[in-house]
């Protein structure tokens, strides 16, 4: 006799379903089962039975020749209030370009109702990662260069505010917990057009990004690229100068 599933891992095998199909709708431009893997916390091999469901119940369809799966034609997608803002052709473009040059993993990021979303990362097996596709950064924005370069072009009570919320929690040692040097941090990205993370969130992580930004410089999300910490530290001078280390307000 065949065991009957309980309700309960019906009702967390349906919520997985629906959270999945929901992620897929998200990217029209095509998702891997290792993308939903990361989202879902799933094996791979479950990321592809699911992928596999979904195609067959004709919510999704597999892209020939790419390897991803994308959202059947008329499957709406939760985040068009802000692909509408960005080009997200030309986005996806330079997320390959940016890997293809530099051969650190890559990120796309966008900021959606207030909150930063990881839209997109680029790189090969193997190689390290820090944030998801689907990730939500939210208490670690002043850790990430992605954050930062988000936080620079939000009005200054926003991150007034974020700083009261979080606390400016320190995640290593080189984690800036200062408000005022947040502030400082800030303006330097504003100046320069670059933000970057010197092993704040992680260490033996580093991270550079540029903001995107709209007609009235008003942001919109993010590009970045991760390299080893130890590349970074040998062009330390010509990037910024000195590491920062945390201080209590």
């Amino acid at each position: 006799m065949d065991r009957v599933a309980p309700d309960s891992d019906r009702a967390s095998a349906a919520r997985t379903v629906l959270q999945v199909l929901a992620f897929v709708a998200a990217h029209p431009e095509g998702i891997r089962a290792s993308d939903v893997a990361d989202f879902s916390g799933k094996s791979l091999a479950t990321s592809y039975r699911l992928l596999g469901t979904i195609c067959q119940e004709g919510f999704a369809r597999r892209m020939a020749g790419k390897g991803r799966y994308c959202p059947a034609e008329g499957i709406a997608t939760p985040f068009s209030r802000y692909t509408r803002a960005l080009p997200a052709g030309e986005l996806y473009a330079a997320v390959e370009y940016l890997y293809h040059k530099s051969g650190h993993r890559t990120y796309l990021a966008v900021l959606d109702g207030g909150t930063i979303l990881i839209h997109e990362v680029k790189g090969r097996q193997g190689q390290p990662r820090m944030l998801g596709v689907g990730r939500k950064v939210r208490g670690e924005a002043h850790a990430l260069a992605i954050g930062k370069a988000i936080l620079a072009h939000l009005p200054p009570r926003s991150v007034d505010s974020y700083a009261r919320r979080t606390g400016l929690r320190a995640f290593t040692s080189h984690t800036i917990v200062d408000p005022i040097q947040l502030r400082d941090e800030l303006e330097t990205v504003r100046r320069t057009g670059v933000a970057l993370d010197r092993e704040e969130f992680t260490e033996g992580f580093c991270c550079l990004a540029t903001p995107l930004l709209g007609p009235q410089r008003q942001a919109l999300g993010a590009l970045g690229i991760s390299p080893p910490a130890t590349q970074l530290a040998s062009e330390r001078p010509r990037c910024s100068g000195s590491w920062p280390r945390s201080r209590t307000p």
